[in-house]
């Protein structure tokens, strides 16, 4: 039970730090009317969070009796975070790694091939990115395989297994890290560019040389289970009698493995009941995908197991979803031979409504683009100028989606929106489609 003062504090500085994320900008009693703390409380812990730099003033707003309204948004440069992923298949190995700052959007994501990868690999490339952005304070490792507090118990990179990761990182760099199963980022990866109505999540990975893994996230948040376990779905496959070999073996016959693919979507379909199930890797196509369903169907009805859609996102090979029907934006468009392109804070070229100097390489080869607008106080001036510049770029189609009336604020007073329809209640993704 939370009680003290700084604890209570904590959380209500949590609360609003998500609103901001979330809202983009806020002003003290915008912020105790999404949050439901008084004006004293917002006020108070806003104007720490802009002595701490964490956020910014941006403007002042007049309209409001006594002295204008501040407006605060959150500081992209409050922090930078590193993640280091490691991949190892078909004898290449590959060090990821990524910056991303406070929102999210990436700085800077590039892919090295050592001969080896052992920790001192990883350590030296902590050490070049901290000595190249001072702002970095956060560091995230992806490993393939299992780490519980810090500590590799076991991995596919042998050199690995044993390594008490964070701590050494920490007696280093004075960061505390975190270490976690390479799933968990490609299933956050996956909830950041999928579809969904904010529920939860399952994304299943199948590598052409080794075994099913799973990622869970619920509302936003991983899960990682007591110790870190959670997703190693071919321990399962192990205890019902399927030897590690015999997965191996599945692999190398598209009827085996669709019978693996299959049970292992049930095993996550019966015991998480997620939203979306999203299975990647081994050169899925939508046969596969529909023989998946078909096998699944066999035990399950067709209700926990819905719709079933091509998704054209490249996360490490293919990416097929299972889920509901109800996001169009994506499917259609990709079985008609269009090629999709979803941006958000978080692709490797960022889209964000509030940082324009993007814009231009984010529309670069579009003819046709699907947008759920800003519904921010300053979103009419930067959807009309995100349409100009569509415009300008040869953009031919435009579609709008928002939960308000966009007609005279947007198509009727800019030009390059004719034909842009009424505005449109829907559960979409927060950034455009590019076809």
């Amino acid at each position: 039970m939370v009680s003290s003062t700084p604890e209570v504090r904590q959380l209500n500085r949590e609360r609003i730090r998500r609103e901001l994320h979330v809202r983009k900008t806020c002003t003290r009693a915008e912020m105790a009317a999404w949050t439901g703390l008084s004006v004293s409380t917002c006020n108070t812990i806003l104007n720490e969070m802009r002595a701490d730099g964490e956020i910014i003033r941006t403007s002042q707003e007049d309209g409001y009796v006594g002295r204008p309204a501040s407006r605060f948004e959150y500081n992209a440069d409050y922090l930078h975070v590193l993640v280091v992923y490691v991949v190892t298949e078909h004898g290449e190995n590959t060090v990821a790694f990524a910056v991303a700052d406070a929102l999210g959007q990436v700085r800077l994501s590039e892919q090295r091939h050592p001969d080896a990868i052992t920790y001192s690999v990883l350590e030296e490339l902590i050490a070049e990115q901290l000595a190249t952005d001072e702002l970095i304070r956060g560091i995230a490792l992806g490993i393939p395989g299992v780490a519980r507090d810090g500590v590799v118990e076991d991995c596919d990179v042998d050199a690995l297994v044993g390594v008490d990761v964070a701590g050494v990182v920490r007696d280093r760099f004075g960061i505390n890290p975190e270490v976690r199963n390479d799933m968990d980022f490609i299933a956050t990866g996956v909830y950041t560019s999928t579809p969904h109505n904010g529920g939860s999540l399952a994304a299943m990975l199948f590598p052409e040389d080794g075994y099913v893994g799973c990622g869970f996230v619920i509302d936003g948040a991983v899960l990682q289970g007591h110790s870190g376990f959670a997703g190693e779905l071919y321990r399962i496959a192990e205890g019902f009698g399927i030897d590690r070999q015999a997965q191996l073996n599945a692999l190398q016959d598209r009827h085996d493995f669709r019978e693996l693919a299959a049970k292992a979507a049930l095993i996550v379909c019966c015991t998480f009941d997620p939203e979306v199930i999203v299975l990647l890797g081994h050169g899925m196509d939508t046969d596969d995908l529909q023989a998946i369903r078909l096998l699944i169907s066999n035990a399950v009805t067709e209700s926990h197991v819905r719709h079933a859609r091509r998704d054209r996102v490249d996360l490490r090979r293919s990416h097929l979803r299972l889920g509901d029907d109800r996001q169009p934006c994506r499917g259609q468009p990709a079985s008609s031979g269009c090629g999709v392109r979803a941006v958000s804070r978080s692709t490797a070229v960022p889209f964000d409504w509030s940082h324009e100097a993007p814009w231009p390489a984010v529309l670069e080869g579009a003819n046709a683009i699907y947008v759920i607008v800003d519904e921010s106080p300053h979103g009419v001036d930067r959807l009309g100028r995100f349409l100009d510049l569509s415009n300008a770029r040869g953009v031919q189609r435009i579609v709008l989606l928002s939960a308000r009336d966009w007609i005279d604020a947007a198509s009727c007073t800019r030009p390059g929106t004719a034909g842009v329809p009424s505005s449109t209640r829907a559960t979409l993704p927060a950034s455009p489609m590019l076809c």
